[in-house]
């Protein structure tokens, strides 16, 4: 099995179309092998969200759908790993839960265990099964271009972290900006650099689901609501990169606490504390 560990203490396990396995799938889901020696067992819900990761190397590439899990238990080691096994068949999504892996060596920040799991689906109408030993949770999956819903029908040990999750609109970004009370005049005036060159067409997310980009930054006395814009070309958006530059040098550079970011939906960022040299 193949552990890729992230900065995050995300256990992503790359996934196929047939299965993925994380334990032995060889019996049938409604007859219970008993827990596996290798795992601990699983202790209380598992929370999951369907939503969008960059899953490539170095992270810059268009967003693939994923499942992230996490247990409702809180551990004493943030990188313990969640097991599963998930098999795709036709429109069904079934997901065999197996027990926690513990790693030789200890993160020392609690946590949850976690897995992230991508899922190859097309826009359509699923099915998303759960089994615990002989225990199945039961939802209904909406993908279209625009969102993933989830609907339950039955549910014991799991449970949904968002039942809406808005996609990462193509060729958009997220602008994000902290200060120092006296200094968040800042953001509103790189603002203004950057739509004084109409290439940006800004635009909200609706008020229900959840969304891919941060709604603001964090750590600063004042950090900005997230600000969210559309382009024509991905060149645009290495534009907004330039002008951020030349921002962060001419007047970033002799301010202290502030922070600009640019993340555009393939996850290619540009950050302010990187070019005020």
């Amino acid at each position: 099995m193949t552990r890729i560990w992230r900065p995050a203490a995300v256990c992503v396990i790359p996934a196929l179309m047939t299965v993925l396995s994380g334990c032995d799938s060889s019996t049938s889901p409604c007859i219970d092998p008993g827990p596996d020696p290798s795992l601990d067992p699983i202790q209380g819900r598992v929370l999951f969200r369907l939503a969008e990761w960059h899953n490539c190397p170095g992270d810059i590439c268009e967003p693939s759908i994923v499942l992230m899990m996490q247990t409702e238990r809180i551990y004493p080691c943030c990188n313990y790993c969640l097991e599963s096994d998930i098999t795709v068949v036709g429109n069904t999504v079934h997901v065999r839960l197996c027990g926690i892996y513990i790693p030789d060596v200890c993160l020392t920040s609690p946590g949850p265990a976690r897995s992230t799991q991508v899922l190859e689906l097309a826009p359509g109408e699923y099915k998303l099964r759960f089994s615990l030993g002989c225990d199945a949770d039961r939802y209904e999956v909406s993908i279209t271009n625009e969102a993933l819903a989830t609907h339950e029908r039955i549910a014991h040990f799991t449970e949904p972290l968002s039942q809406l999750t808005w996609h990462y609109p193509h060729e958009s970004f997220c602008y994000l900006c902290g200060t120092k009370i006296e200094t968040s005049w800042i953001c509103d005036a790189f603002l203004d650099s950057l739509t004084a060159t109409g290439r940006f067409v800004e635009f909200a997310f609706p008020d229900s689901g959840d969304i891919p980009y941060p709604r603001a930054g964090g750590g600063h006395y004042y950090d900005m609501p997230g600000r969210y814009f559309r382009y024509a070309s991905e060149a645009d958006f290495d534009t907004a990169g330039v002008i951020l530059e030349r921002y962060s040098q001419e007047v970033i550079s002799q301010q202290s606490g502030v922070g600009l970011s640019l993340w555009n939906w393939k996850h290619k960022r540009f950050f302010s504390w990187l070019m005020d040299d």
